[in-house]
């Protein structure tokens, strides 16, 4: 005797559920990478991390607007309760992530402002106007 297992759930775009709460773990491990590109300031690892969220984030996009518009068909309360935990840790990681690059953010424009030009530090030709002894440069 043949035993007929059930399908897993699907929403529109004939994808299941589980595909998509795969895509919302996905899209956290890819905001977890991002920090720590960040952190280790390694560029070439954001970038594609950057790109990779992107897609990521188009999925899962997809989904969400279906799951509005259709309400909770094909998605169980256990599989909504998952989605929204991964989202909400979504949104946990990309506040860390926000306030690391805000941060770095603050620290070069200070450095720019340094070197771009107080007056007090700086010439006109952007050579500094102290010595290495503490003397104004020029000064007899």
């Amino acid at each position: 005797m043949k035993r007929f297992e059930a399908a897993p759930m699907a929403v529109p775009g004939n994808r299941p559920v589980e595909a998509h709460i795969a895509d919302a773990h996905n899209l956290l491990a890819l905001l977890e990478q991002e920090r720590a590109a960040l952190q280790l300031m390694d560029h070439e690892r954001l970038s594609l991390v950057c790109r990779e969220k992107a897609q990521a984030l188009t999925r899962l996009g997809g989904l969400l607007m279906a799951i509005k518009q259709s309400g909770t068909t094909g998605v169980s309360a256990e599989q909504r309760q998952e989605l929204q935990d991964v989202l909400l840790r979504c949104v946990q990681e990309t506040r860390t992530n926000d306030a690391l690059l805000e941060t770095r953010s603050a620290r070069a424009r200070r450095m720019l402002q340094a070197l771009q030009g107080s007056p007090a530090n700086y010439d006109g030709r952007g050579r500094g106007r102290y010595g290495f002894s503490g003397s104004l440069h020029g000064a007899a």
